[in-house]
């Protein structure tokens, strides 16, 4: 069993936290405005999963990879998602840009908390700054939320 001693936020705290992802989402979005559509694939590896966006949650990030177009990042994605299905048990999707992978047995111990903590693994595919919601085409995306689905 892997244990890591990390401190953690607060149940009060995550009222807090979500607003101020909300903010960043947003001002993240309205920066990349001015630039061509890029796609990124990043990968986490945290006590919450990918798609909550806590601050700071950039420390969380493992690996990163940027895209120019949405074939090249949906195709990194799809082999990301194929290779920790494989290494992990469970899995959990948000819509289709967000995924988190876990094993029961991954955990850290929270100081703050005074408990110990499920680790995962995230997946989230962004544009443009933001979570991919919606792809390039419907057919894209049937496809993307099939591969998701179906194990």
């Amino acid at each position: 069993m892997h244990r890591r001693t990390r401190t953690c936020l607060r149940p009060g705290d995550k009222i807090e936290m979500f607003c101020i992802s909300l903010i960043f989402l947003y001002n993240l979005g309205r920066r990349s405005g001015n630039m061509e559509s890029k796609w990124k694939v990043i990968k986490t590896k945290s006590d919450a999963e990918p798609w909550w966006f806590f601050e700071n949650w950039e420390r969380d990030i493992v690996e990163e990879w940027s895209f120019d177009n949405d074939v090249e990042a949906i195709e990194k994605y799809k082999e990301q998602i194929h290779h920790h299905r494989s290494h992990y048990p469970n899995m959990k999707a948000k819509h289709i840009h967000s995924i988190a992978f876990w094993n029961p047995e991954e955990i850290e111990f929270c100081e703050a908390c005074d408990d110990d903590l499920q680790l995962f693994i995230g997946l989230i595919l962004f544009k443009d700054g933001k979570p991919a919601e919606h792809l390039p085409s419907n057919e894209l995306t049937e496809d993307l939320r099939d591969y998701i689905t179906n194990r």
